[in-house]
């Protein structure tokens, strides 16, 4: 199942960026040359960070559409527009 299944938006956004974070962090203790490990923490890092084109859209069509059920009018172009 897909993480955003499992749990709401919110939460599967900050551990994908929790994610990214760490293997960023990870980067920091490499040494300063060429290494063979840089190639996995960039694939967490990638992973991690996908959650930040994913998650943010997902949660401003959830916005418009509380909205419109709550208000009554048609303004997803607002939240899409900011």
């Amino acid at each position: 199942k897909k993480i955003s299944e499992k749990m709401d938006k919110g939460p599967a956004y900050a551990i994908g960026m929790g994610m990214g974070a760490v293997a960023l962090l990870a980067l920091w203790f490499l040494p300063n040359r060429p290494t063979a490990f840089i190639y996995p923490i960039m694939v967490l890092a990638g992973f991690g960070f996908g959650a930040n084109w994913v998650f943010p859209w997902a949660m401003i069509a959830d916005v418009s559409d509380y909205d419109r059920v709550n208000s009554g009018k048609f303004r997803s172009g607002v939240y899409y527009g900011v």
